[in-house]
């Protein structure tokens, strides 16, 4: 009789623990997921802001920065 019931608790146990495991792999599976889709929106926002980063006008000429600087404060060489 024992047996019996050992074998049906077992049982029970064993799809317990089955069950517990595939909602703990699909819980971590859907959590690597959002980190990955995080990091990808996070490379693109940089990717974005690094563009306009590289396609800023800068006034590079050495003469007219001079002459800005001086016409800024004149009493500086």
């Amino acid at each position: 009789m024992t047996a019996v019931i050992m074998a049906f608790v077992g049982k029970w146990a064993g799809w317990a623990v089955g069950g517990l495991v595939a909602v703990l792999a699909v819980f971590f599976t859907g959590k690597r997921a959002a980190q990955q889709k995080a990091k990808i929106a996070a490379l693109e926002n940089y990717k974005q802001t690094r563009e306009r980063i590289d396609d800023a006008q800068i006034d590079d000429d050495p003469g007219v920065l001079r002459d800005s600087l001086r016409a800024r404060d004149p009493d500086q060489r």
